[in-house]
């Protein structure tokens, strides 16, 4: 802003400019774009203070032909909704800015007037399941107030509802070509939350991938506004709030006002001064008859302590009676009048968890239909504790497609509550929502308090909430003489004087009253929420080793982890926690860190989880690997879930002192799972005794793929996929077990290209197509993007966190010309060049500019190619640029269902789709070597010859390490080449003889006490290709496994190994001695394995109960994938496998250079 100059009133410098703008615009019928954007810059820029620009800006309003340019900029039909900035300045506070807003508003006060009452109407069809009204109203909208993100969102969010998958899909590919990036950008993120298969977390991962994009670009200060714009979070502290005001300053005039409202109402949660704003807003004329800007100037009330606080305050009648209904337990009362007021108000979400808990106490029906029944049965299941994660998953799907929706984040309190995540943070969201509609809830302990500091005040409101029970006590909880109403039960008073206590940062009360209230029998109260608090209280009192116990105890009961604050104990118990020989509070901090990393974990906590275990361990007396292998539940002292779920590879790897290689972690595990088979009930096929067996399976393959990976090689590209493997068998069983139930219909894909021509989607009304679909959008999901098993994880470790950067910047280090990178992403050189001072001044600075923009560009280059490692998977891959595409095509869909048609197991499914993500990893790679990586290379060296050639001087000391930089970065190539390679696999061929003699390497680990005599015949000489060196090494190792653990022999044990080749098949036959006692046993199960094998019946490969004749059948179908027979017989005592394999032409090794 300018300053005035001395004897010039405001008034006449005001009028001045008015006249010099109209007379601009004098004689046209409508400005021009640019012209009006340059107006409304020069407003803001040169009037002497804000209240004189918005003086300015409302009377160039009243100007008829300046009027219809900023109508026709913030009302168009155009789907370029992004138009010219209406008045942003980048110098001026939030306050400023919103007042500025709110001049462009209210000129617009009858279109609003129709927006705002149009919306809710809107909101109400589509949550009573209404879709052809709600899409008529909004072509009323778009007639009557131009098209707006608000209303794509919406109608979008109809599709999703309806389950128009293809309808979304049509709407994408119709976007025409000519509209702006940024229009595009938010529309396409619009299209995804209302996509069938984008889940809440894919939706966010992709905005973190963008905002990673805008890092690279050197753009991070736009990070806020794609936080606020598409995840806006009303506990989130953006670092400068002018971003996220400049980026909605061009909207669309429902966009703009929906923003307007927003921030009023995030700056009221985290008390930012709108004094301006509020003082624009109290003296206009036009609050546009909106309920939601009363309630929200009243909120401002309140907390301002204005003369106007206790008029802001008003009463909701129904909400109130609703509340009043809930405390006094009449439930049957709830309903009825949930249901009066959710037939007029749908979008009542203030009401949905009180409905929601009521509905399990009572017959009464809840008549409501569309998604508010489904809002409303997910909010149930959540309290009753009923498939927590389906419901946590549907309903935050279900808020995405609300989002526009302030009153939508109800429901994102609901969500929130299973994340670890600040606790404050869940109050907050309700708090937001709460001020669409009431100001004031009785459950609002921070609002409460806030009303209840000003003692005059107190008094009054007690008069004015008089009838209404609870609001009334509410008021008085901090009352010495506390009057129990005969119609509310003493368990609410005694949690509300708790809440009350806990909020106000008295925990011995809070503790007290919390113990108090769980030992009151009484079903109506969340005990999980007591025991939180009760856990919280005791926590911020310093109270440590008790809460440790504590969670540790509620974690075991199995109450759901998420809703405890395991996030802020784990933190405490890593950085606290030493040497200990207390042993219950040792296995407690196993126990909790052990949920903390399963589940919700950003970084592996592993080692911190293998110090506090092996602490434990030694304490307990275990100091040696003969006495961990040996132990069992029941020589256990400590918690089961220590021995079966926490003590697994990852955390035995990260002992210290117990073993003496790798080889002998795994041996402990498959020991110690091999003890718990034993000890669990089989017969009943336990989800615990198939955990156990998975963990089992899972260490022997593992331990497998380490023995045979001996070969030195770079690669870095990592899945692993046999721990993968466990989860999926256990996360999908139940998935697979519903597939029984559909009917397989002959399905009718509909194929929609999209508007890029890259993708092809498919859509389908089958429920066992969606239901499969989503099957494998699981096994695509852990593939790709697992934290600690996925190819992402390897992306992340091997390549992005810092490697690629730090690999190529190496060269310019060593020669010490990096220079120092600044916040701002430029770069200073000045002690490069301290050598040169006697060059020419002007030369010398032409010489450092230059360097310093070569040394940007070479950063953002190197990061630009970083950012390209990242994985996309599923039916929508949001950036085609990215290197590792994981697209689900039809054709995976067909075969996945033919699969399914023949009887493939699960396990055979997930493999299947495992082998097919390999198969397309190996393209990606393949391609990244003969196509993105040469490409990287010219570009960053031509970056480097082009500074060289375009300097007219350079020195040439200083020229020599340029070039020294270049041919070693150019060396640096080969070796990022052979990063993007498998870890771990052979490079070599090998003879079948080769593979057989590793099996016997590990068996013999395995069982050290046992003498094995070997005999061998081998007539197949040909050589194999490498990448089947692991899968017959492991099938051998099953094989001679299977005769240890099966022949009845402790001692001593003989094996004859037959590899017979024979023109294009070969025969492998494996015998050894059984012992007599066996004998019977045996004879009694080989006709019945012998039937499983010829009829291909083979899902037992990960259920038997380790006799592993079904896992080499296994391997041989869904690994090598050749043809191939096999059967097991018994003569004379001894048991022999025979294996005949076909088509060996197809595994054999080819030397290209013969």
């Amino acid at each position: 802003m300018r300053k005035k100059k001395k004897g010039t009133s405001l008034t006449s410098k005001k009028n001045s400019a008015l006249l010099i703008y109209k007379k601009l615009i004098y004689g046209m019928d409508i400005v021009p774009n640019e012209l009006l954007y340059q107006i409304i810059e020069h407003i803001r820029e040169n009037s002497i203070n804000e209240i004189q620009a918005v003086h300015l800006y409302r009377d160039m309003l009243q100007t008829e032909s300046f009027y219809k340019a900023v109508k026709a900029s913030i009302i168009n039909p155009s789907l370029d909704i992004r138009s010219i900035p209406l008045g942003y300045n980048s110098s001026s506070t939030i306050d400023d800015n919103l007042s500025w807003i709110f001049a462009t508003l209210t000129c617009f006060s009858q279109e609003l007037s129709f927006f705002i009452h149009i919306k809710i109407d809107i909101e109400n069809a589509i949550l009573k399941g209404n879709f052809e009204e709600a899409h008529h109203l909004l072509d009323n909208l778009k007639v009557n107030c131009g098209e707006s993100l608000w209303g794509v969102s919406t109608r979008l969010s109809c599709y999703f509802f309806e389950d128009r998958d293809s309808e979304i899909l049509k709407f994408r590919s119709d976007l025409p070509d000519d509209i702006n990036t940024t229009s595009s950008t938010s529309i396409l993120f619009e299209v995804a939350k209302s996509r069938t298969s984008t889940t809440y977390q894919y939706y966010l991962s992709s905005l973190s991938r963008q905002r990673e994009d805008l890092r690279a670009e050197g753009l991070s200060a736009y990070e806020d506004l794609i936080k606020f714009r598409y995840n806006f979070e009303p506990s989130e502290n953006y670092n400068d709030y002018r971003v996220f005001i400049g980026g909605y300053a061009n909207s669309r005039l429902c966009d703009l006002y929906s923003f307007f409202l927003r921030t009023l109402r995030y700056c009221y949660i985290n008390q930012i001064n709108l004094d301006k704003t509020l003082k624009e807003i109290r003296r206009s004329d036009s609050k546009f008859n909106d309920y939601e800007l009363t309630l929200a100037l009243g909120k401002f009330d309140q907390l301002n302590n204005t003369n106007e606080k206790l008029n802001s305050i008003t009463i909701d009648n129904t909400v109130s009676e609703i509340f009043d209904a809930y405390i006094a337990e009449n439930f049957d009362e709830v309903i009825r009048l949930a249901n009066i007021a959710l037939t007029e108000r749908p979008s009542l979400s203030i009401i949905y968890e009180i409905v929601a808990k009521s509905i399990n106490y009572t017959s009464e029906k809840l008549e409501v239909t569309g998604p508010l029944s489904d809002i409303i049965e997910c909010i149930s299941n959540l309290y009753n504790k009923y498939g927590i994660h389906y419901n946590v998953k549907k309903l935050s799907k279900i808020f995405l497609n609300l989002k526009q929706c302030d009153w939508a984040y109800h429901l994102k309190a609901q969500v929130y509550k299973y994340e670890i995540s600040d606790r404050k943070g869940i109050s907050k969201q309700y708090n937001f929502a709460d001020m669409v509609q009431v100001n004031l809830n009785p459950f609002d302990l921070d609002n409460i308090t806030k009303l209840l500091n000003t003692p005059e005040l107190k008094k009054e409101l007690f008069e004015y909430y008089g009838e209404y029970s609870f609001i009334n006590e509410s008021l008085k909880v901090n009352a010495d003489n506390l009057a129990i109403s005969k119609n509310i039960p003493i368990w609410r008073f005694l949690k509300l004087k708790a809440d009350y206590a806990f909020h106000n940062c008295q925990y011995e009360e809070s503790t007290e009253l919390y113990n108090k209230l769980l030992a009151i029998d009484c079903p109506h109260f969340c005990s999980h929420e007591v025991q939180s608090r009760l856990i919280e209280s005791y926590f911020l009192n310093s109270e440590y080793d008790l809460v440790i116990n504590k969670l540790s105890e509620v974690l075991l009961a199995g109450f759901e982890p998420s809703l405890f604050p395991l996030k802020e104990v784990s933190k405490y118990i890593i950085f606290n926690i030493k040497y200990n020989t207390d042993i219950k509070l040792l296995e407690a901090c196993a126990v909790i860190l052990h949920y903390y990393n399963t589940e919700f974990s950003e970084d592996d906590i592993s080692q911190e989880i293998s110090n506090i275990s092996e602490n434990l361990i030694r304490v307990l007396g275990f100091d040696s690997l003969d006495s961990l292998e040996k132990l069992t539940i029941n020589d256990w002292p400590v918690q089961p879930l220590i021995l079966t779920h926490v003590l697994t590879i990852d955390v035995l790897d990260g002992f210290i002192r117990l073993f003496d290689d790798d080889i002998d972690v795994y041996i402990a595990r498959i020991k110690i799972c091999s003890n718990l088979l034993r000890d669990l009930d089989s017969e009943e096929q336990s989800t615990l005794y198939r955990y156990i067996l998975n963990e089992y399976n899972s260490a022997f393959n593992r331990m497998v793929l380490y023995v045979c990976s001996s070969d030195e090689i770079e690669g870095r590209i990592q899945v692993d996929k046999e721990s993968l493997k466990v989860l999926l068998l256990d996360e999908l069983d139940s998935d697979y077990s519903l597939l029984k139930d559909m009917d397989i219909l002959e399905e009718d894909f509909k194929r929609i290209a999209l508007a890029d021509h890259k993708n092809v989607v498919t859509i389908s009304g089958s429920k066992f197509h969606l239901k499969l679909t989503d099957m494998i959008a699981k096994i695509f999901k852990e593939y790709t993007v697992n934290k600690l098993f996925g190819l992402d994880n390897s992306l992340n470790v091997g390549f992005r966190h810092g490697e690629i950067v730090n690999h190529f910047w190496a060269p310019l280090k060593s020669n010490k010309i990096a220079g120092r990178k600044l916040e701002d992403g430029t770069f200073n050189v000045e002690a490069i060049f301290e050598d040169y001072k006697l060059y020419d001044h002007e030369v010398l600075n032409n010489i450092k500019n230059s360097y310093s923009s070569f040394l940007k560009d070479i950063d953002q280059t190197l990061i630009g190619f970083r950012n390209l490692c990242h994985v996309d998977s599923g039916e929508d891959v949001t950036n085609v640029e990215r290197l590792f595409g994981y697209p689900i095509k039809t054709k995976l869909l067909d075969f996945v269902v033919e699969l399914y048609k023949e009887g493939a197991s699960l396990q055979q499914i997930i493999e299947e789709v495992f082998d097919m993500l390999d198969d397309k990893t190996d393209l990606i790679l393949s391609k990244i070597k003969n196509k993105n990586l040469p490409e990287f290379r010219n570009i960053l060296l031509e970056k480097f010859a082009n500074f060289i050639d375009n300097m007219e001087f350079v020195p040439r000391n200083f020229e020599k390490k340029i070039n020294l930089a270049k041919a070693q970065c150019e060396d640096r190539f080969d070796k990022l080449d052979n990063w993007f390679a498998w870890s771990g696999d052979p490079k070599s061929p090998f003879v079948l003889g080769a593979a057989n003699h590793k099996a016997k390497e590990l068996v013999s680990s395995l069982y050290p006490t046992i003498k094995i005599d070997y005999e061998i015949i081998d007539t197949a000489t040909f050589i194999i290709s490498s990448p089947y060196f692991t899968s017959f090494a492991t099938l051998f190792s099953l094989i001679q496994e299977n005769s240890v653990k099966h022949c009845g022999y402790d001692e001593h044990l003989s094996i004859t190994e037959s590899f017979l080749g024979n023109g294009d098949k070969f025969y492998i036959k494996y015998s050894n001695d059984v012992h007599p006692s066996k004998v019977c046993a045996l004879k009694a199960k080989i006709e019945e394995i012998n039937e499983n094998l010829a009829g291909n019946i083979i899902d037992k490969a990960a259920k038997d109960t380790g006799s592993g004749i079904y896992k080499i059948k296994s391997i041989l179908d869904n690994r090598i994938k050749l043809r191939n027979q096999m059967h097991v017989l018994l003569e004379n005592n001894r048991f022999n496998i025979v294996i005949e394999i076909f088509d060996i032409e197809k595994i054999k090794y080819e030397d290209l250079n013969s």
